[in-house]
Formats: structure tokens, C-alpha cells, sequence
């Protein structure tokens, strides 16, 4: 008989301590639009975005907490195909190495430039929710667009601005099997749809 109240209790606890930790992490909702909202209520600053349907469901990193938070997610466009999109939002505080967004911007691209095949295809002002930034766009050749272990071909949309005395990155990287149009034009729903929440 106990043994039964305790397996009752464990099968209760479990589904309540699912929906707790995914509360505590951020709120996941999905519309009939092609994209779900994603809300961040911990970390450095909270905030909300628009990300495609077809991506896993983000989570908030917390390994390098408290100088930065981090957001993952991506997805395959098409199941048993490659055509990889992975997306990083990412918050850090400002330093010495890094005291704004420029500087982070340079320092990524001069890192950039040394993967094979670089080639810098756009750098422009952007907008994120009413806050200016600097975006860039570049293809490469190197290891860094999915977790695949083969080197491959790339593209790789970042933006940078400043924002609450924090920095912060929107990156999307896209393997050479993603549609390009379609890749594109999920980032730029990324960054219409971000909010400041604080």
C-alpha cells in the first residue's frame, strides 16, 4: 500500500516539477502562424522573440552566468535532410575586452576573417526594438555552423547593439543546405518580433 501512495506521488510530482522548470525557464507558446514565442523571465535582462515552428524548443544556458545569459535553439527545415538553422541570443556584461557592442562586432569579424572562404556580405545598421545596432552578414567555410564535426560551407547573420548597460548578440548560423531566402528571412522575424520585457 505504500509503495503505491509513493509511485502515485512520484507519477504526480513529476508532470508538476516538467511544468515548474520549464515556467521558471521561460514560457513557450505556438501560434498558426509558422513561428512560436519564446519568453525569457531569468538571466542578465528579460525578454521575448518569435522564432520558426520547426525549431526545437529554446532553452536559457546557464553555464556562464552571471557575466552573460544565453539562448539556444535551431532546428533542420526538413526532417532526414540537412538545411541546419541554429539561433544564440546572448547577453554579456560589458568589460575591459568588451566595452560595447562595436567592439564585440570587430572582434567577431576579425576572428571571422580567418575561416576559409570568408566572405563579408553585408554590414548594415538595424533596429531591435527601438534600440539601434549594427548587423553583418557573412559566408564561410569552417566547423562552426552546426554541430556536425565536418568542416562545411556557411552563412552566418549577427547583430550587436547596446542595450540596459548590457551588450548583446543575435546570431543565426545556417549550414550551405538551408534555403537562403527562407533563412534570411527567419532572422529578420527574429529581430522584428524581439522584446524588452525590463
Amino acid at each position: 500500500m505504500m509503495e503505491k501512495k509513493s509511485c502515485l506521488l512520484v507519477n504526480l510530482l513529476i508532470p508538476i516539477m516538467i511544468v515548474s522548470f520549464a515556467t521558471m525557464m521561460g514560457c513557450n507558446s505556438t501560434d498558426t502562424t509558422g513561428f512560436s514565442k519564446f519568453t525569457v523571465t531569468e538571466g542578465l535582462s528579460h525578454f521575448s522573440f518569435e522564432y520558426p515552428a520547426f525549431y526545437r524548443t529554446p532553452y536559457v544556458d546557464r553555464a556562464l552566468e552571471p557575466n552573460s545569459t544565453e539562448v539556444k535553439t535551431g532546428g533542420v527545415i526538413q526532417p532526414g535532410v540537412r538545411g541546419i538553422e541554429s539561433l544564440h541570443i546572448e547577453i554579456f556584461q560589458v568589460s575591459d575586452s568588451f566595452p560595447d557592442a562595436k567592439a564585440m562586432l570587430d572582434s567577431s569579424l576579425s576572428r571571422s576573417e580567418e575561416h576559409q572562404d570568408f566572405e563579408l556580405l553585408e554590414r548594415s545598421p538595424i533596429t531591435i526594438d527601438g534600440v539601434e545596432g549594427e548587423q553583418i552578414v557573412y559566408s564561410y567555410y569552417g566547423f562552426h555552423a552546426t554541430m556536425e564535426s565536418e568542416a562545411e560551407t556557411g552563412t552566418a547573420y549577427k547583430a550587436y547593439f547596446d542595450c540596459k548597460g548590457l551588450i548583446w548578440r543575435i546570431v543565426m548560423l545556417v549550414d550551405e543546405y538551408a534555403q537562403a531566402e527562407r533563412a534570411e528571412a527567419d532572422f529578420d522575424h527574429v529581430i522584428e518580433t524581439f522584446r524588452f520585457l525590463d
